[in-house]
């Protein structure tokens, strides 16, 4: 059965409890959707800690590990280190997501704008800067570039990755020019319709070339609606566009 609001509720605010009891953890924090206040039926649980300096923090990660294990039946999806910050992903029974980061206090503060301090104190830290349209661009196209390479080596499975991947770039630069998040798909329900609908037809029916490269037309054709800036990128490659789509 898949875990309800009530469990998750539970569990979350049992771990709250625990690490509080744990003087080796000096500061905590809210991220993710609760920090948002985006908290729905699906939400996962998103706490972030700052282990005290004479503490390795790894040594209090494999406490919380073990202590989720027992709990809750915890299983380990993966790590993520990122700076001096190092995440462990859980999913427990029931299919509820569990993300603890962990990190030096001295280190410890937001990285984004989604941080709710629990207690203790926090740093302001320098916030990563957004990637630029030119760059998410670039990367479209030569995706698409990919995309068309692949298929006609018959590449067919990793030509339908890059057409995938160039969509996905698509549909950032979308984001970016309504002021959507871009991280992970989040902003791409909440695009206008229209512009939603200039890449639908970008989705194959099958793996076969045929398909592919009419993927790949759908997406180029969907440029235009995506900002004034994003076209005039695409005026500078003259032919290029046009000759991506063609077929050997």
């Amino acid at each position: 059965m898949l875990f309800t609001i009530e469990k998750r509720e539970e569990i979350r605010n049992a771990i709250i409890s625990n690490v509080k009891s744990d003087n080796r953890i000096v500061s905590a924090a809210v991220i993710g959707s609760y920090s948002r206040g985006e908290v729905d039926r699906w939400s996962d649980i998103d706490l972030t800690f700052g282990i005290d300096e004479t503490v390795p923090t790894n040594t209090v990660m494999d406490s919380m590990t073990e202590y989720m294990i027992q709990e809750f039946q915890a299983v380990v999806l993966f790590d993520i280190s990122r700076g001096t910050t190092m995440y462990r992903v859980f999913i427990l029974p029931g299919c509820l997501q569990v993300d603890l980061s962990f990190s030096s206090v001295s280190h410890f503060g937001a990285v984004g704008s989604h941080f709710t301090l629990l207690y203790g104190s926090s740093l302001e830290k320098p916030q990563p800067m957004p990637q630029k349209t030119r760059e998410l661009f670039g990367y479209m196209i030569h995706h698409l570039l990919r995309a068309k390479f692949c298929a006609e080596r018959d590449r067919l499975w990793q030509a339908e990755f890059w057409l995938a991947e160039a969509r996905n770039y698509a549909l950032k630069l979308a984001c970016i020019s309504h002021n959507l998040t871009i991280d992970y798909g989040r902003g791409y329900d909440d695009l206008p319709q229209e512009v939603l609908d200039c890449f639908t037809g970008s989705f194959i029916a099958q793996i076969t070339k045929e398909e592919i490269v009419r993927g790949i037309r759908e997406v180029i054709a969907g440029i235009p609606m995506i900002s004034d800036e994003v076209r005039e990128y695409a005026d500078e490659l003259g032919d290029i566009l046009t000759e991506i789509t063609s077929m050997e």
